[in-house]
């Protein structure tokens, strides 16, 4: 009876040792599969490289692509140089012309539109009064006030002195204004035309003392 008993003993621990080792052994390989399966599914460092790329291109082509129809506006800063040398020939060229009415002297290497035009018919006006011009203006104190997108057009104020400047008429009379300041500030529109800065407007500010 006892031999018995220590039979069945040894029996149920050799099935319970069994049992043992077969559960270890199936966790192991449902380890094993499910390590597996999360490193196949994991992308590769030179996956995630390549992806990042391509998503880097994209976003890039994507920003840099403007919309069909829409031209791209000039946001690089204008290097702006203050023409003053073509104020100053504009000047010298008008009281060329103001002072030889009469002449055909052609301006337009320094002016163009409106001051071209309004220069133009003040010469004719002079010389049907017999009015000349000695002197020529000087400016000084240029301040840029604006400049369009693409740098060709701008608009500057300037001081204007006048002081040198005698109007006379036809017998050497001077019919200058006596009260008329000598020192103004005035607005001059200029456009950049055939390679060079020309004056194709002068007006005057609210507040033309200077």
């Amino acid at each position: 009876m006892k031999k018995t008993l220590a039979s069945l003993s040894k029996a149920a621990l050799f099935i319970a040792l069994c049992a043992t080792l077969a559960f270890l052994l199936a966790a192991g390989v449902v380890f094993l599969r499910s390590h597996t399966a999360n490193q196949s599914e994991e992308p590769t460092p030179h996956a995630n490289a390549a992806q990042s790329a391509q998503s880097a291109q994209s976003t890039q082509s994507a920003q840099s692509a403007a919309p069909a129809g829409q031209p791209q506006k000039n946001t690089a800063p204008i290097d702006v140089t203050i023409p003053i040398d073509a104020i100053d020939h504009a000047f010298a060229r008008s009281a060329e012309v103001l002072a030889a009415p009469a002449d055909t002297i052609d301006p337009s290497d320094s002016l163009a539109n409106t001051a071209l035009e309004d220069l133009q018919a003040t010469a004719e006006e002079w010389n049907l009064l017999g009015y000349t011009q000695e002197g020529t203006p000087v400016i000084s104190d240029v301040q840029v006030l604006k400049v369009s997108e693409t740098g060709t057009t701008m608009q500057v104020l300037a001081c204007v002195d006048s002081s040198t400047v005698r109007v006379l008429d036809e017998n050497g009379a001077e019919v200058s204004d006596d009260q008329a300041p000598t020192r103004s500030r005035s607005l001059f529109d200029l456009e950049f035309i055939d390679g060079k800065w020309k004056v194709t407007h002068q007006s005057f500010p609210e507040n033309p003392e200077c």
